[in-house]
């Protein structure tokens, strides 16, 4: 009786030892145990920030081109009055180039730039759940007007103090227009 208590009791722990254990590695260096907390969206971050690189597409009718790119969502309230705008031409090799601006509303739906845009450069990459746009701010995958988009925390002042800290919503937009103009 008592092996058979020694043998029950050995069999407990080594299938305890077994649960206890992490699931298999993933080909992204994560574990199962912390694959589904690196996931947005249910994707991988490399995937799900994929999606936000810089794009042109021939029209289907007419000529010229579609460009596809990640742009505020709204204007972001500096505390002088103006209001933030920023255009991201994320490119595949891991550069990106970036037009910001700052309007000041005249009417409810007219906003004029008070200068010309600042047109800013440097690297971009995934680092776990964020994209890092060097020089420029850190973004978070989320859901923008059940959209894709990150919300972009800026790491510095561009133009006006009070931006540094301060937080937008950044989705994908089409436009006739794109870094090199409507080519």
């Amino acid at each position: 009786m008592r092996k058979l208590a020694c043998f029950f009791g050995a069999a407990l722990l080594l299938s305890m030892i077994g649960c206890a254990s992490p699931a298999e590695d993933g080909a992204d260096g994560t574990t199962g145990d912390d694959q589904n907390l690196t996931q947005i969206n249910g994707q991988d971050p490399a995937t799900y920030y994929k999606q936000f690189v810089y794009r042109r597409e021939q029209r289907t009718s007419g000529s010229g081109y579609w460009h596809y790119y990640p742009s505020t969502v709204g204007y972001l309230k500096l505390p002088n009055g103006q209001f933030t705008s920023l255009r991201i031409y994320p490119r595949a090799d891991g550069s990106y180039t970036a037009e910001y601006a700052e309007l000041t509303q005249r009417s409810p739906s007219e906003y004029v730039h008070e200068y010309d845009n600042k047109n800013l450069s440097g690297r971009w990459r995934v680092e776990g759940t964020k994209i890092i746009f060097d020089g420029l701010g850190t973004g978070e995958g989320m859901m923008v007007n059940d959209e894709p988009g990150f919300r972009l925390t800026y790491s510095r002042n561009i133009h006006t103090p009070g931006l540094s800290g301060d937080s937008t919503n950044v989705k994908i937009v089409a436009s006739s227009w794109g870094p090199d103009g409507n080519q």
